[in-house]
């Protein structure tokens, strides 16, 4: 006897909520399911409520790439996850099953705001880098685009793709997706002007960025007083005080060492020029000696 299972239908879960809050840049689950596992809608319809019930699938290109479902595998679990959210994405959704039964729900995308605490003028000089200051106000929001330009260059793109820039430029918000500042190296006079950082094509904030000249100090100037082509050593006196000390000392040495020898020699002529003088006169003497 062969047994047909029949199962009942789809009950939707009043238990949603219908408040969900998300970030730009992120995902956001919007729940709905069957009150029981084991079931399963003839049909499921996810739309926009106020954008004129437009389907929210990945077939109408506002969501194409950005939508997964769950009841291919888990048939009663009808959720919807919408990924990289922008604030156009804030409206109320629909969840609908069999045309007939539905729940509804509001989604709240927080975007990126600017801070405004950022410096408007920055003060630099050449061969040295410079931050230039670009954030969200909430660290856990991101912005769909961000673009940092050059205003006094006809809007040229500040980034590694543009040669002036090349190798000169670090981001981070690949690790901080909060974080849009922008760190340029090794200044020059041409990186002097506005700069400006743009979000998803709309909101900016400006800075002006000083690469100054360096200028010596009239009072850093030292005089030195001393004989024509003498300069140097007079400069360098100190270095040279206790090397002429020693060739001194060391020519005083010689000296004495050489009158030592002066004197003893003298001294040993004089013993002979007496003993000859005395041969001379006694020549008996000396032979019988």
């Amino acid at each position: 006897m062969r047994m047909l299972y029949v199962s009942a239908d789809c009950t939707l879960s009043n238990s949603q909520e219908n408040q969900i809050a998300g970030y730009s840049g992120g995902s956001v689950l919007l729940p709905c399911s069957c009150t029981d596992p084991q079931t399963r809608p003839v049909s499921i319809k996810w739309e926009r409520v106020d954008s004129n019930g437009t389907e929210v699938s990945n077939r109408t290109r506002r969501y194409a790439g950005r939508i997964h479902m769950f009841n291919e595998e888990h048939p009663a679990n009808l959720s919807l996850l919408l990924s990289n959210l922008t604030e156009q994405d804030n409206g109320l959704y629909r969840c609908t099953i069999n045309n007939k039964t539905s729940i509804s729900m509001r989604l709240n995308v927080k975007g990126c705001t600017l801070s405004n605490s950022q410096e408007n003028q920055i003060v630099r000089y050449p061969g040295e880098s410079v931050l230039l200051p670009c954030s969200c106000t909430d660290p856990q929001t991101r912005p769909v685009s961000i673009k940092w330009e050059h205003v006094d260059s006809d809007g040229t793109e500040v980034s590694n793709i543009t040669e002036r820039y090349a190798g000169r430029i670090h981001m981070f918000n690949e690790k901080h997706p909060a974080n849009l500042s922008l760190l340029l190296f090794n200044l020059t006079k041409q990186d002097n002007g506005t700069y400006r950082c743009t979000i998803n094509n709309e909101k900016s904030i400006s800075m002006k960025l000083n690469v100054k000249d360096c200028t010596l100090s009239s009072s850093q100037e030292t005089p030195i007083v001393g004989q024509p082509g003498n300069t140097t050593f007079e400069m360098n006196w100190t270095y040279w005080t206790p090397i002429l000390s020693c060739v001194f000392l060391i020519l005083l040495l010689l000296l004495g060492a050489a009158a030592y020898i002066f004197c003893k020699h003298r001294k040993g002529m004089n013993k002979s020029m007496h003993v000859y003088m005395h041969t001379r006169k006694h020549p008996a003497n000396t032979m019988y000696s």
